[in-house]
């Protein structure tokens, strides 16, 4: 497995889509955003977005990441959001607890991993990613930084502690700046 990412718990991929790809990430977003309202579009009947899971740069990425073993398993968005202000962290694996869930028995041998690609740059849609480095490792559970991301949660919608919350995502988390075609690929267990 690559070092970054067995270290730190995810790595940043620059420009890995070209804007072909990123244009037809984009229509097919929008056809679902659009359609959707009517409820007749299926995502998961879409060749468009097969042709884009299966794409030749993911398959030879993820191959040289995870030494040529990996597997699909369920999950492919390709979506358009808009993101607020109020964020908290969280874990995309089946349970969110750090250390309760198979994703934490020694006896399982696989890690399940998120990648995200960006359509649009942090600068135009005035937002970044935050995430918490060595977060999907099971020491991190005793450490103080998991207490802050406690804490952090907990205040969240505490209008008054808004400078507390700022003074724990510096000291725990990296602030990503990305730019369009740019895909994070994050170790959640």
């Amino acid at each position: 497995m690559d070092q970054d990412i067995k270290e730190k718990g995810f790595k940043i991929f620059k420009n890995f889509f070209d804007k072909n790809e990123i244009n037809q990430a984009k229509q097919i977003a929008h056809k679902k955003y659009f359609k959707n309202q009517k409820k007749d579009y299926v995502e998961w009947d879409d060749p468009e977005l097969w042709e884009l899971i299966c794409n030749n740069k993911i398959i030879n990425l993820l191959s040289k990441v995870f030494n040529g073993k990996f597997y699909y398993m369920h999950d492919s968005t390709v979506d358009i959001h808009n993101i607020g202000g109020n964020f908290t962290w969280h874990r995309d694996s089946p349970c969110r607890r750090i250390g309760i869930g198979p994703d934490w028995d020694n006896n399982f041998d696989y890690n399940v991993f998120t990648a995200i690609i960006y359509l649009e740059d942090s600068n135009e849609t005035n937002t970044s990613l935050s995430v918490i480095p060595k977060s999907h490792k099971l020491e991190f559970k005793k450490s103080l930084n998991h207490i802050l991301r406690f804490i952090h949660y907990r205040i969240k919608d505490i209008k008054i502690l808004k400078l507390f919350k700022k003074l724990i995502d510096f000291f725990i988390s990296k602030e990503i700046i990305y730019v369009a075609g740019d895909l994070v690929l994050f170790h959640c267990t």
